[in-house]
């Protein structure tokens, strides 16, 4: 098992038999194995005639939370209290997770690492690391 940036196109190319069955924690998705990013993996067949390259079911996201805390926050806030702020107090029901944050502004964990494993030379999509 292993996380982060070890699983590129390097090391499926390099490891050949010897990286079967490796599993890789990830904080992205597979967004054409995640049925909740059906609509939007469709959308972006029909607009860019391919399905969505890594993080981009994740960016999606991520803009769908700023914009969520834009739409509360007035331009006259402090600083403290706008958009950086608002996104921090915010929660997010995306499409690959649920984004909030802890007090000390970190992303919370529990329902952002994704497992994959290597089968046939290429990384599967596994699901939520605690539903598999």
């Amino acid at each position: 098992m292993s996380v982060g940036p070890v699983l590129a196109p390097a090391f499926l190319r390099d490891a050949g038999t010897a990286g079967e069955g490796w599993v890789f924690a990830e904080a992205y998705t597979d967004p054409a194995a995640l049925p909740a990013a059906k609509a939007f993996t469709a959308a972006h067949r029909e607009r860019f005639g391919a399905p969505p390259a890594t993080w981009a079911a994740e960016t999606y996201d991520a803009v769908g939370l700023i914009a969520r805390a834009a739409r509360t926050t007035s331009a006259v806030d402090a600083p403290r209290d706008g958009v950086a702020g608002r996104i921090l107090s915010t929660t997010y029901r995306g499409i690959t997770r649920s984004l909030s944050f802890y007090d000390t502004h970190q992303v919370r964990p529990q329902s952002g690492i994704f497992l994959h494993r290597v089968d046939g030379g290429r990384a599967r999509f596994l699901g939520l690391h605690t539903s598999v």
